[in-house]
């Protein structure tokens, strides 16, 4: 357990009751929850919703180490600014059907379809 908090972050937490901790405190503590088990795989559904920035960045930043581990990561987010800079390769679903597939780093190959499908404006990217 002690080094699971580490690995989260949220050594020293573990006597505070969950719902005393700030919400980004919250999701670390779900990804900690799953983290325990030693999984192989992670589903991350939206794990920056509703956090703030620095939060945001720390949620990402554990994900991305627990990937470099070996680990793997399955993001669904809206950010595509977010899936560009964390993911390796990026799936993009499209009133419920696989529209593109590519590997992050070409991203802006595919810029015209993400503007097609209305995923982002001209000027976002």
């Amino acid at each position: 357990i002690q080094e699971t908090l580490a690995l989260i972050g949220l050594e020293g937490l573990e006597e505070m009751h969950p719902q005393r901790l700030s919400r980004g405190q919250r999701q670390l503590l779900a990804l900690g929850s799953v983290v325990i088990n030693d999984p192989e795989l992670i589903i991350a559904d939206e794990p920056t919703s509703g956090l703030n920035g620095p939060q945001s960045q720390l949620v990402m930043e554990k994900l991305a180490r627990l990937s470099a581990q070996g680990v793997t990561i399955l993001l669904v987010t809206h950010d595509l600014a977010e899936a560009r800079e964390f993911a390796n390769r990026i799936v993009v679903m499209h009133n419920h059907q696989l529209a593109l597939e590519f590997k992050a780093e070409k991203m802006d190959d595919y810029l015209k379809d993400l503007v097609r499908l209305e995923l982002i404006e001209g000027g976002d990217f």
